[in-house]
C-alpha cells in the first residue's frame, strides 16, 4: 500500500482537508509519527514519466521502479512531493509492476503529483509558503535517515521496555535455579 514508501515531514505540513489520509497513515499518525501520504520522487524522473504518459508512450520497468524506490540518489537530485493517498488501492506494492504494469503504476505516480500540484491551488500563499516543495537528495536522504531514527525510537520504545523486563525475569529464573555455593570439606 505504499507505506513503506509513505514518508513523513517536519518541514511543513499539508492541510489535512486537501490531503486526507488513508488509512496507514492515519495509523502511522495515531503513532504520532505524522504522515502527510507524501512520497518524494526525483522531479526529472516524475517529469518524464508524466511526458510518456501524456503522451500516450510505454514508461519503462526501470523508470518506474526508481520512482518506487527513491533510496539510491545523487545529492544534488531535486526531490518533489507526490500525494500517494489516493494509491490506497494498491495492495502489493513489491509486485505492482508485474500485476499492473509500468505504465499503470507511473500513470498513479503521474496522478499523484498532480494531486498534488492541485492542492497547492487552494492553499493561501502562506500556506504554500510554509510547504515544501522541493528538496535536494541530500536533504532528502537526512529527512529519511531523522523519519528511521524517529520511527526505530517509537518501535524500541514499546519493545524495549518488554525486552528488558524479560531480561530481568530471565536473571531472576538464573539466580534461583543456581544451587547455593559448597565449601570444601577439609581433612
Amino acid at each position: 500500500l505504499f507505506r513503506s514508501l509513505i514518508v513523513t515531514s517536519s518541514h511543513g505540513r499539508v492541510d489535512p482537508a486537501t490531503m486526507a489520509p488513508g488509512p496507514e497513515e492515519a495509523i502511522l499518525e495515531e503513532e504520532d509519527l505524522g504522515s502527510e501520504g507524501l512520497l518524494w520522487v526525483p522531479k526529472a524522473l516524475i517529469e518524464k514519466v508524466t511526458e510518456a504518459i501524456k503522451n500516450k508512450k510505454e514508461v519503462s520497468k526501470d523508470d518506474v521502479t526508481q520512482l518506487i524506490d527513491s533510496d539510491e540518489i545523487a545529492d544534488d537530485v531535486v526531490m518533489v512531493p507526490c500525494d500517494m493517498s489516493d494509491a490506497a488501492d494498491i495492495e502489493d506494492v513489491d509486485n505492482c509492476i508485474e500485476t499492473m504494469g509500468a505504465s499503470k503504476v507511473a500513470e498513479v505516480f503521474v496522478n499523484a503529483r498532480t494531486k498534488f500540484l492541485d492542492s497547492l491551488k487552494s492553499m493561501s500563499e502562506e500556506e504554500k509558503a510554509s510547504l515544501r516543495q522541493e528538496m535536494t537528495g541530500a536533504e532528502y536522504k537526512e529527512m529519511m535517515e531523522e523519519e528511521m531514527n524517529a520511527y526505530a525510537e517509537a518501535m524500541g520504545m514499546e519493545c524495549g521496555e518488554s525486552e528488558l523486563e524479560e531480561e530481568d525475569e530471565e536473571e531472576e529464573v538464573d539466580e534461583a535455579a543456581e544451587p547455593p555455593n559448597k565449601k570444601a570439606k577439609t581433612a
